[in-house]
């Protein structure tokens, strides 16, 4: 699979609360296939440890849902690779952010984004980006 991913600007400079737009616009959606195609090729991510091709497929998957629950679901797992995995705490802020948009009502996205606001001290940029 190939990948659309380049790091994202810091939330603070002028451009990064643009970022998610760009990110997820890049999503190549047709590339996602079925949904067990899909599962099959995350699991595939987990056990190589390609761990940027696995965020990309998330995002492709979140890009390609129609269900704002689901779509939430797929950003809050590409925010955990992106956090986890990857070490990007600026893209993991904001596709958290992004699927917060999707779906405020979450109580544990709520308290997830509260967590990496409050660890990485980004109360400013949540602030700024709601």
């Amino acid at each position: 699979m190939h990948s659309n991913y380049t790091p994202l600007e810091p939330l603070h400079s002028p451009d990064g609360l643009d970022a998610i737009d760009d990110l997820l616009r890049s999503a190549e959606v047709e590339d996602v296939g079925s949904v067990d195609d899909s599962r099959r090729r995350e699991a595939e991510c987990v056990r190589g440890g390609r761990w940027e091709d696995l965020a990309a497929l998330l995002l492709d998957r979140s890009a390609a849902v129609p269900d704002a629950g689901e779509r939430s679901r797929c950003l809050m797992r590409a925010a955990q690779v992106y956090e986890t995995n990857l070490g990007d705490t600026d893209s993991a802020f904001v596709v958290m952010l992004a699927a917060f948009e999707e779906s405020p009502a979450t109580l544990d996205l709520a308290a997830d984004l509260a967590r990496m606001a409050t660890v990485h001290n980004r109360w400013r940029d949540l602030a700024c980006g709601m």
